[in-house]
């Protein structure tokens, strides 16, 4: 799934987070079914930060702030820090919703534009994925 909101903040770190905080809004039926989730970003503060935040939770501290509880539904949720040069979907994904809202629920070939696959594809090769 990819999604996207337009949205204007003068601090990038601030609309990597808001993005992570949005996924609720999203979050379908059928994703509750699966073993678990990844949230990927490109901003190691960010990601640490919610991972700190999860682990607080864990612990039964009280959460401030960052109100993540949504997660809870999920098995297994996974945040991972990737770097921007193998992140060229997720930079799509974001200034696709430089134009306006955008959700991709499935990737299929009759509902994402093809260039997003020639995306996956290089983000895969500079990984070394096959």
């Amino acid at each position: 799934m990819a999604y996207g909101r337009k949205m204007v903040d003068w601090d990038i770190s601030m609309l990597e987070l808001i993005s992570i905080l949005n996924f609720k809004e999203v979050i379908k039926d059928w994703m509750v079914e699966k073993q678990g989730i990844v949230i990927e970003g490109d901003n190691k503060n960010v990601i640490s930060l919610v991972k700190q935040t999860i682990s607080l939770k864990n612990c039964n501290k009280k959460i401030q702030k960052v109100d993540i509880l949504f997660l809870d539904v999920f098995k297994n949720v996974i945040f991972h820090f990737t770097s921007r040069e193998g992140n060229c979907v997720a930079i799509a994904c974001a200034q696709s919703a430089l134009e306006g809202d955008f959700l991709w629920e499935h990737f299929l070939l009759d509902v994402l534009p093809s260039s997003i696959y020639d995306l996956i594809r290089k983000d895969c090769d500079r990984l070394a994925i096959t």
